[in-house]
């Protein structure tokens, strides 16, 4: 049996990357004088993990 792989267009997710991106010097200069770094580097990893999670266990 073959299986035909339909591409999905996730060009919105490049998009919503970018937006983020464009965002980070509003939120994180705030941030900057009031947390410590590795604090804001810890949050900005546990909100990477939890929003890529769904998509590697469905990968997997």
């Amino acid at each position: 049996m073959i299986r035909t792989f339909r591409a999905r267009d996730l060009t919105w997710l490049v998009a919503l990357a970018a937006a983020l991106w464009g965002t980070d010097a509003i939120l994180r200069l705030p941030l900057a004088q009031q947390v410590q770094a590795p604090t804001i580097v810890f949050g900005e990893h546990t909100v990477l993990v939890v929003v890529l999670l769904p998509f590697l266990t469905r990968a997997l």
